[in-house]
């Protein structure tokens, strides 16, 4: 648990890093998607804290889905600063909803073995 909670924090100082350079390099332009793409990284790292017992499947339903989240929040801000669209863009939202779903239902049969 500990490492994923490292792991999880460095992550989220990318993340954090990342849309600021995006951001001074934007030309004043911003994204309220890429001002938030570091939330699902930490919201793991909330998660890890207050379940340390998960089974491997939710974690990694988890794990997905917070990496589709913010993939899909960053793809969507760079869009949004390029001033252009893509349909396909919601599936991001979508797909990490279902994943995160999946993860938190799963939860509660790795608290009981």
């Amino acid at each position: 648990m500990k490492s994923s909670v490292i792991k999880w924090s460095i992550i989220t100082v990318f993340w954090i890093v990342a849309l600021n350079i995006y951001n001074h390099f934007g030309h004043g332009v911003y994204s309220n998607f890429m001002n938030f793409v570091w939330i699902p990284s930490a919201i793991m790292i909330i998660v890890r804290l207050l379940f340390t017992k998960m089974d491997r499947i939710a974690s990694q339903l988890l794990v997905a889905s917070a990496w589709t989240l913010s993939i899909g929040m960053f793809l969507k801000g760079v869009f949004d600063i390029a001033n252009t669209s893509n349909n396909l863009i919601y599936l991001y939202p979508f797909l990490g909803i279902i994943l995160l779903a999946g993860g938190i239902i799963r939860i509660p049969y790795a608290q009981h073995q």
